[in-house]
C-alpha cells in the first residue's frame, strides 16, 4: 500500500484488482501469499489497544484515514476485522502493487490504484496524473462515508517519514487521520528493501495500537503542513513502538 496521491484536477478513476486480470504467474503468487497470510492470522493471538475512539467514530458514521508505515504492509490483511468497513486500500500500479492489491481484495478490502514507481509504469502514464486520479478516487470514497487505509511513507523513501498527500486529503475531506502501529512477535526483516519490509511468521502475538485521531484544518500553510507531517510521523512511530513492546518483536 502506497500513499501516492496528489491533489490536482485529473479525472477520477479507481480500480479494483481482479485475480483473473493478472497474468498467471502473478495470480499464483497472489494466491500463495493469501493462503500464507490467512494461516498466519489463524495461528496468532490478537491484542488491540486504544480502539475505543475508532469505534466511536464508526458509531458516528464518520470515515477514517488509517495510516501506518510501509514496512508493515504484509501485516494489514490480519487486522481487517478490527477496522471499519468498507475499507479501501491504496496500492501502486507496479507489479508488486497489483499483487498486494489482489491479496487485499481477497481479505475483503476494496482497492484504489495510485501511481506506480517502476520505469515501465512511468512510460505508460504520467505518474502525476495517476496520483491525482487516486487522490480524487479517495476523496469520493471518504465523502461517501467509507474509510481508507494507506502507508504514510512512500517508495523509494525515506522510510518512516510521512508524506504530504494524505494530509492534504484529510484536510479537504475533513476525515480524521488515525495513526496505526502493527507488530508481530516473529517476522523476517528484508534488510535490502528501502523500508526494511517485515514478512510475518506464524504463531505468536499480533498487536495493533491505534493512536488518537487527528483532524486537519482545511487551510494549510507550508509551515503548518511540515509540522503536521512531523506530528503524524511521531504518532505512527509512537504507536509502532507501543505495539512492538506488546509483542516483544523479534526480527530475523
Amino acid at each position: 500500500m502506497d500513499e501516492q496521491a496528489a491533489p490536482d484536477g485529473s479525472p477520477t478513476h479507481a480500480h479494483q484488482y481482479d485475480a483473473t486480470a493478472l497474468p498467471l504467474g502473478m495470480r499464483v503468487l497472489a494466491g500463495g501469499i493469501n493462503t500464507y497470510l490467512r494461516a498466519i492470522a489463524l495461528s496468532s493471538h490478537h491484542v488491540v489497544e486504544n480502539v475505543a475512539p475508532i469505534h466511536k467514530l464508526q458509531l458516528d458514521e464518520k470515515p477514517l484515514i488509517i495510516l501506518l508505515w510501509h514496512e508493515r504492509t504484509f501485516q494489514v490483511p490480519s487486522i481487517t476485522s478490527f477496522c471499519p468497513r468498507p475499507l479501501h486500500a491504496l496500492t501502486s500500479r507496479s507489479r508488486d502493487g497489483a499483487i498486494i492489491g489482489n491479496v487485499m481484495r481477497k481479505f475483503g478490502m476494496l482497492n484504489i490504484q495510485g501511481s506506480g514507481t517502476g520505469a515501465a509504469a512511468n512510460k505508460q502514464t504520467n505518474p502525476r496524473k495517476r496520483g491525482a486520479q487516486a487522490y480524487r478516487a479517495m476523496l469520493q470514497v471518504l465523502r461517501r462515508g467509507e474509510s481508507v487505509i494507506a502507508t504514510a511513507d512512500v517508495p523509494p523513501g525515506p522510510a518512516r517519514e510521512a508524506g504530504p498527500g494524505m494530509i492534504h486529503l484529510a484536510a479537504r475531506s475533513r476525515a480524521p487521520i488515525v495513526p496505526l502501529g502493527i507488530s508481530r512477535a516473529h517476522q523476517i526483516r528484508m534488510r535490502n528493501s528501502w523500508d526494511q519490509l517485515r514478512v510475518p511468521l506464524p504463531f505468536g502475538k499480533l498487536a495493533m495500537v491505534f493512536a488518537d485521531p487527528i483532524t486537519i484544518k482545511r487551510d494549510l500553510s507550508e509551515s503548518r503542513l511540515a509540522e503536521i507531517q512531523t506530528e503524524i510521523s511521531a504518532r505512527i512511530t509512537g504507536a509502532q513502538v507501543q505495539a512492538e513492546s506488546l509483542t516483544g518483536e523479534v526480527s530475523d
